[in-house]
């Protein structure tokens, strides 16, 4: 047998065996528990490689607890104190992963080496995480306002559809309330954005920035296409001048960079809807027997029989004696939602795109299933370098939202309480009955039946920008600009029209049909159509000068922008349509027609620079300055000058400053500032005149009737700008080796030259009206705290965080009267509060009655009013003040986010306290059902409610008896996921497959057990919050 055949056979063979060797090892590894793959490596380890060395950080500091494991096991060590390890490692092949909190991981293949010693990065998203401020970005750690930012990744896991309401709870000094409200283009919580709380009589908005251009409609944004949002709440707001003393919001969407693969990502889900909570009224027998307990107060005739009452209790007769729960009747259990997202992203060195199309559809949780909203979003960011030193980028943006729904959500839950539970929603056969004022049964102003709300929103946002790099003439310098142009059409069109409801003889037990109607219009058919037209450009220059001597940098820029805008809108009425299946202005009669419209113009002209300058990022300073000029003033009054300034100092970058180890970074940080505010209606400093419904002038032979102009504004030629005075000081620090990162502020504001009316100081007798001046003066002041701990063990990774926020109010001036006593008085206390009767308790006997001031006629059962004034008697002088809003004082956000071996769970709490709400329902219909429950009886005297009260009862005045504890804390957001990647075969076409599921508003703890604490509605006649679970995928192709 030749030699070399088989020298080659052996090789061969013993090839085979190595190679069958460790096949197995691997087949073992995948199948074997992790007990059993550990014992096998370690048994391999023992018998392996030794390796040492030392983990440091950048600046040479040796890393005690760096954790380091063989990669695809839980086989490795830790550092000691002196940053030294020792490890055993089965093979050369195998890759060492070194991984500490606040530095990014490192996986280094062992090879030859033997000694690895390890230079630990700092994590960019922890210590030099790029921030968008104003105007730009900026490192974390060369911040030196008052910044809070989360990026796009966390919104992504809030299923409502609603970008603000994702954000309630995560940002220190951001308050956003949950109010309530149907799905839909009616719907958004936008205006309840507060920045560090109320610091204004006038509007609290803030200003939203999106991509640079001053936009609003957040709340619509798919959480897909944020790459991170900032809130500029100090002296870093200041570069927005005129609009800034509320806060800023910066919204930046996501792009591509540059020599990134292109890389196609899809998400969908699929979910329900339900209510958080649902107000539980009376059932027929309940509300019969209390409205036959206040005729026998008041001593009228009871409504209800005997034979009624115990008709409606056995619930034998529901035809005649039915118990109707119209909150079941009008809604379902829960409503569909879905959604559905794409992006596509890539780069190369000369152009970078970010292309994305989401869809969202949400149903309506009314049973007759007419709510649906659609709503379509495409956004595309390209940018491209076509020469060495010009860069281009083109920016557009469209969304379309189409909603479907009944004519008014509000008449709905109005008719819900308002409608007895006495009353039947359908007959046997299923025909609707006739419920309620004017027939206006609940089920059917809930369907199409009675008409119809069509609303339409067109979105359309472009921006085409430009940096053009002159290094070629000064190191540093570049020139950059954009051009903005944005419209934004919204159309809507309702039509009322009569129904047809069944009426029942109880005589004859027949039905017979007649007509309802809403209310408000009668039994006639009405359309009522509307169009708004807005249109923006704005045009932006800037000069940046950007350079470093040594340790010595300096950012700065000076900038001109300019804007305009136009916002048109017209609406026509129609009665008595020729055919309801034809909803056309042109189809109803002459009589009744309406016209109206307007149109408005704005413009505003801006100046300003910001120069900022640190040396070895020790020392920082930032330095702004900007001059505005609004169309809201008059000519001498039109601009107005913002500075700020802001100071920060490194402590722990000093030489001098021994280097303590529980203490990683500190930065003290100080600013103030100027800002304001024009947010006040247009044209205040001109005469307004509209044309007068009851001015008319008669000209002529044969005279004409022509119609005269009413002055429908007082000018006020001196009105300005709203001045807001900033203070604030913090510090930023990371702790216990980089694992815990603390920021605090104290801040202080005082709010002077608001615009209010001297009408307390007016006598009523004089019937003036004076225009609104520059008077009113509001001081806010409060503190925030945001924590947040990471840390990993091997596979598992953790990251706790939280945030809290007390801010509290007080009014200066706002021209009230003298004569209003101390107990009433708003000068020198906080704004937003209520006016209520101060309550001692229920009373349980005559003689206490007898014994105390009271409103004439009260009994045993009846509140006790306290006389206030100590006049002997009970009026509205003895009303009281109570220094206590649904806007909280207090708020804070908990956040826990849990990884492991794929799977990956977050929990997000939210809360409030210090706030409140006015629960007195004092309308006509049913009552809650726990004032029946818990109601003042002779035979229960110990109850936590007094007796019955009809509407509008003198003897139940709002009190604070009826002001609630809104204090609560909620799960807001969680989402449990798991990621396919961390399994074994995986089709590399997929570079990463998750699944989750999610879920919002999932469960609340509050002193209010009936209805949710966020809602305002002192009759709780709103729409319930929503809760949402979905569930879905991810895919991202590469």
């Amino acid at each position: 047998m030749n030699f070399y055949k088989l020298t080659y056979e052996k090789y061969f063979f013993h090839r085979m065996w190595n190679i069958f060797k460790i096949s197995t090892l691997l087949l073992l590894m995948s199948i074997l528990p992790v007990s059993a793959k550990d014992l096998i490596l370690k048994e391999a380890m023992q018998q392996g490689i030794r390796i040492t060395g030392t983990v440091s950080d950048n600046a040479g500091n040796l890393l005690p607890g760096v954790t380091i494991i063989v990669k695809g096991t839980s086989q490795g060590t830790i550092t000691e104190s002196d940053g030294a390890y020792t490890i055993m490692v089965p093979t050369n092949s195998v890759e060492l992963v070194f991984s500490y909190v606040g530095f990014i991981s490192q996986e280094i293949l062992v090879g030859d080496q033997r000694t690895i010693n390890v230079k630990m990065i700092e994590d960019s998203h922890l210590i030099d995480e790029v921030i968008v401020v104003g105007y730009g970005t900026r490192v974390k750690g060369e911040l030196t306002g008052s910044v809070s930012n989360v990026r796009g990744e966390s919104l992504q896991a809030v299923p409502s559809g609603d970008l603000v309401k994702g954000l309630s709870g995560r940002l220190a000094g951001v308050t956003i309330n949950d109010r309530g409200g149907e799905t839909g283009l009616s719907s958004s919580a936008e205006g309840n954005i507060r920045i560090r709380g109320s610091n204004t009589l006038g509007d609290n908005s803030p200003l939203i920035i999106i991509d640079g251009i001053p936009r609003s409609g957040i709340s619509r944004l798919s959480a897909n296409d944020i790459e991170s949002i900032s809130v500029l709440k100090d002296a870093s707001a200041a570069i927005y001048g005129a609009r800034a003393a509320n806060g800023v919001i910066v919204i930046q969407t996501k792009r591509g960079t540059k020599n990134e693969a292109n890389q196609i990502r899809l998400s969908s889900d699929f979910g329900v809807q339900m209510f958080t909570r649902i107000p539980e009224a009376m059932n027929a027998w309940e509300f019969a027997t209390y409205m036959n307990e206040i005729a026998n107060r008041f001593t009228t005739q009871p409504p209800y029989t005997q034979d009624d009452i115990t008709l409606f209790k056995n619930g034998s007769d529901p035809i005649t004696h039915p118990s109707t729960n119209w909150y079941d009747e009008v809604f379902k259990s829960y409503a569909p939602q879905s959604h559905h997202n794409i992006t596509l992203s890539g780069g190369t060195e000369n152009v970078q795109y970010f292309v994305s199309g989401d869809y969202l559809n949400q149903k309506g949780m009314y049973r007759s299933d007419v709510k649906n909203y659609d709503q379509f979003q495409l956004r595309s960011n390209i940018d491209m370098t076509f020469v060495k030193y010009l860069k281009i980028g083109f920016d557009l943006s469209g969304r379309f939202g189409k909603d479907h729904s009944i004519p008014s959500t509000g008449r709905v839950m109005d008719r819900i309480w308002r409608t007895y539970p006495t009353e039947a929603a359908y007959s046997p056969d299923g025909l609707p009955m006739y419920a309620g004022e004017l027939g206006q049964n609940p089920v059917v102003l809930s369907s199409d039946a009675s008409g119809f709300l069509d609303q339409e929103q067109k979105v359309f946002n472009s921006k085409l920008s430009f940096n053009f790099n002159m290094d070629w003439l000064l190191q540093g310098i570049s020139l950059s600009g954009y051009a903005a142009y944005d419209f934004n059409i919204n159309s809507s069109k309702q039509l009322n029209k009569p129904y047809e409801v069944w009426r029942l003889n109880k005589g004859t037990g027949e039905y017979t049909n007649e007509v309802g109607s809403d209310q408000s219009w009668g039994a006639i058919t009405r359309l009522s159509q509307s169009n708004s037209d807005y249109r923006n450009s704005l045009l932006h220059m800037r000069l940046n000068y950007l350079n470093s001597f040594g340790n010595h940098n300096i950012n700065a820029f000076v900038a001109y922008e300019q804007s305009e805008s136009l916002t048109q809108y017209i609406n026509g009425v129609r009665r008595n349509l020729f055919s309801s299946a034809l909803p056309e202005l042109f189809a109803g009669e002459e009589e009744g027609r309406q016209v109206g419209g307007s149109s408005e113009e704005a413009g505003r002209v801006n100046y300003f620079g910001s120069i900022s300058y640190n040396y070895d990022r020790k020392y920082l300073i930032d330095l702004t300055l900007r001059r505005d000029g609004s169309f809201n003033f008059p000519e001498n009054k039109r601009f107005g000058n913002f500075p700020g300034i802001s100071i920060a100092w490194v402590p722990t970058n000093e030489s001098f400053i021994p280097r303590m180890n529980w203490l990683n970074s500190l930065k003290i940080r100080t600013s103030w500032a100027i800002m304001g505010n024009d947010r006040i209606s247009s044209f205040q400093y001109l005469a307004k005149y509209t044309l007068g419904s009851n001015s008319w002038s008669v000209f002529g032979n044969p005279a004409t009737y022509n119609q005269g102009l009413d002055e429908s504004t007082f000018p006020n030629k001196n009105i300005t700008w709203e001045i807001a005075d900033f203070k604030n000081i913090g510090f930023d620090a990371t702790l216990l080796s980089n694992h815990l990162n603390l920021s605090f502020d104290y801040f202080y504001g005082k709010r002077s030259k608001i615009l209010i009316q001297r009408s307390a100081s007016t006598p009523g007798y004089t019937a003036m009206t004076l225009p609104a001046e520059n008077l009113g003066k509001v001081n806010n002041q409060g503190v925030e705290v945001t924590l947040n701990y990471r840390d990993e063990h091997g596979d598992f990774s953790y990251q706790l965080g939280g945030n809290f926020t007390f801010n509290r109010n007080k009014i200066v001036y706002m021209d009230e009267a003298a004569s209003v006593p101390e107990w009433r008085k708003q000068e020198g206390y906080p704004m937003n509060s209520f006016v209520v009767y101060e309550s001692l308790g229920i009373y349980q006997t005559q003689e206490e009655v007898d014994k105390s001031p009271h409103i004439p006629g009260a009994k045993p059962g009846d509140l006790i009013y306290k006389d206030v004034n100590d006049d002997g008697k009970i009026t509205s002088d003895d009303q009281v003040r109570k220094y206590i809003s649904s806007i909280p004082e207090i708020t804070y956000g908990i956040s826990a986010n849990l990884a492991w071996k794929g799977f990956e769970l977050e929990l997000f709490f939210q809360g409030q306290a210090r706030a409140g709400m006015l629960n007195n329902y004092t309308d006509t219909g049913n009552r809650f059902k726990y004032l029946f429950e818990q109601r003042w009886t002779q035979d229960n005297p110990s109850t936590k409610y007094p007796r019955m009260f009809r509407q509008s009862d003198a003897y139940n005045y709002a009190s604070t008896y009826h002001l609630e504890n809104a204090s609560f804390i909620r799960l807001k957001n969680t989402e449990l996921a798991y990621n396919l990647n961390y399994l074994k075969g995986i089709p590399n076409l997929f570079k990463d497959v998750r699944l989750f599921v999610r879920g919002s508003n999932l469960f609340t703890l509050s002193p209010i057990k009936y209805f949710d604490p966020e809602t305002t509605s002192s009759d709780m006649k709103y729409f319930p919050q929503i809760m949402t679970i979905t569930g879905g995928i991810t895919i991202a192709l590469q």
